[in-house]
């Protein structure tokens, strides 16, 4: 009966093992699980993560066919082709890589100036107040005579290009843009003809 009830005992102790056992590996199984599907989730934004797009390294025929398209956007592929020295798909290959790649941005058209052969061109340079700056650009920008407005540096902080009708017209913009609120000094020189205009 001793003997009994020992081995009775035993394999009590053995089952309550086995059971601790299989509470123990059923407790961790779902934190492996949680881990391993944590590092599926990672994984899988990691694949769908979107990429910085790649800078291409241009060579030589990207910088000809660039060249080609800043005089004449409008260009056809075959002549682009011919001016490369390459075949049509290729020109157009490399076209597609180019636009793919955000080397080119876009196209677009110049148009003969509507103000006459006479139109006055200006460049003011203007030195102003550094804490003022936003405003005063934002009060230059409300002038349709001002065509671009550059940062400089030097003495003067801005640089104004101008298009008007007339030196009067002119001398009254200049009186204007000295009176905005900011305005230290100007200095304002009148383009008389163009030598060279190279597209950027």
């Amino acid at each position: 009966m001793t003997g009994r009830r020992e081995k009775s005992t035993s394999g009590k102790a053995s089952a309550d093992t086995s059971a601790d056992a299989s509470a123990e590996k059923s407790a961790t199984a779902p934190a492996s699980v949680a881990k391993h599907a944590k590092h599926a989730k990672h994984a899988k934004h990691a694949k769908h993560a979107p990429r910085a797009p790649l800078k291409p390294n241009l060579d030589a025929l990207d910088h000809q066919l660039i060249e080609l398209l800043k005089v004449n956007a409008r260009l056809p592929l075959v002549n682009i082709a011919k001016a490369l020295g390459c075949a049509r798909s290729t020109a157009q290959l490399r076209l597609k890589a180019l636009e793919d790649a955000g080397v080119i941005t876009g196209y677009t058209v110049s148009v003969s100036s509507t103000r006459g052969p006479h139109v006055i061109r200006a460049m003011v340079l203007i030195s102003i107040e550094s804490r003022n700056e936003a405003s005063v650009v934002r009060e230059l920008a409300r002038r349709h005579e001002i065509t671009k407005l550059y940062s400089v540096s030097g003495r003067y902080d801005l640089c104004a290009m101008l298009l008007t009708d007339s030196t009067q017209e002119l001398d009254a913009v200049i009186d204007r843009i000295r009176n905005v609120p900011g305005v230290i000094d100007t200095f304002s020189t009148i383009m008389l003809s163009t030598k060279l205009d190279r597209p950027e």
